[in-house]
């Protein structure tokens, strides 16, 4: 497991801890950490549909008791297959978790 730290610039729904930052809970199913880094730069525009983690009180067990992260953060975790889009470099998106790849698509159009 990774923890993405994520800066936020606008909430469609819900609310962000006082620091402005989420801390999104993400199975690497194999990945090591350095390629994760790699794949997904400090920087990279991201659109979050996310769920409170199990120690929140959701669905999906994590596992690392707050390690790096504030007193008190939220962790949550992505609400199912699409909940994370990244911008590309090359004015598209793609969403991680199902491989799905829109090279003509803007991060804006997949936001409400």
């Amino acid at each position: 497991m990774v923890t993405m730290q994520v800066h936020v610039d606008g909430v469609f729904k819900g609310k962000v801890d006082d620091d402005g930052m989420v801390y999104v809970e993400l199975v690497l199913n194999g990945w090591p950490v350095d390629d994760f880094n790699k794949a997904i730069p400090s920087g990279t525009k991201v659109g979050l549909y996310l769920n409170p983690s199990a120690k929140e009180g959701g669905e999906i067990v994590i596992g690392n008791d707050d390690a790096g992260l504030p007193p008190g953060a939220t962790i949550y975790a992505p609400a199912d297959s699409q909940g994370i889009i990244l911008a590309t470099d090359n004015a598209g998106v793609v969403m991680p978790i199902n491989g799905r790849q829109m090279p003509d698509t803007a991060l804006g159009h997949m936001l409400p």
